[in-house]
């Protein structure tokens, strides 16, 4: 697991050390916030693992999602999304999906582009979204964002 760590002042630096004294797979590094895409490259670039799963410091996937695309990820072919819910403070929920996959095997062409709106570079987006469509029905998962 990488972690990217863009400067954060609330103890989450703290926590993450915790952590990485408990799980050997959690790697954490450090850079300088420059934008959304920069901190997702950088992260990109030190996974080890033909796959990846990005999410957000506000985004969380539940326990029994997180099962299930353990077992999704390894019947999968090619990249794909997730279904998002924003929940808002005021307790308000949003479903939509996202044309940006989560999910998706790191090729040396795969980076992020855009600073605020990013999006993914370097797959096969049509593949991505029919796959996105017909495995969000069948399973479910669900990315939370917490704006």
């Amino acid at each position: 697991m990488v972690i990217v760590d863009t400067g954060s002042t609330d103890g989450t630096r703290e926590c993450l050390e915790e952590l990485k004294g408990r799980h050997n797979n959690l790697k954490v590094y450090d850079t300088r916030f420059t934008g959304f895409s920069d901190a997702r490259n950088y992260g990109l670039k030190r996974v080890q693992t033909k796959r990846a799963l990005v999410l957000d410091a506000d985004e969380r996937l539940s326990n029994e999602d997180y099962r299930k695309l353990g077992m999704l990820v390894n019947d999968c072919h090619t990249n794909w999304g997730l279904g998002l819910i924003d929940i808002y403070p005021d307790g308000k929920v949003a479903n939509f999906f996202t044309h940006n996959p989560r999910i998706f095997d790191v090729t040396f062409w795969t980076k992020y582009i855009g600073d605020v709106d990013e999006y993914l570079t370097g797959y096969n987006k049509k593949t991505a979204w029919i796959y996105l469509v017909s495995r969000s029905s069948i399973s479910g998962l669900q990315q939370m964002h917490y704006s």
